[in-house]
């Protein structure tokens, strides 16, 4: 599995939104449609998604798609 990341900021936190490459772009939600199209992407492997735990895996696998604020992973690390 492919795995897409795009960074934007809302106020002052960076988020982090993964995006399954393969999975169909007109079933995700408006927003995430957006975010999308105007933001920067990279290149993302499985283990990213692995690396935040079973929930986030889950979550991902079920909605093709996984939204975070960098302020979690930074606390998660410490």
């Amino acid at each position: 599995m492919r795995i897409v990341r795009y960074t934007y900021r809302i106020d002052q936190h960076t988020h982090l939104l993964y995006v399954d490459e393969d999975y169909d772009s007109s079933r995700f939600p408006p927003k995430i449609r957006e975010k999308i199209t105007k933001n920067e992407r990279s290149k993302s492997y499985e283990a990213t998604i692995s690396d935040l735990g079973e929930m986030g895996e889950v979550e991902f696998k079920k909605k093709g798609y996984l939204e975070i604020p960098s302020v979690i992973l930074s606390e998660s690390e410490a």
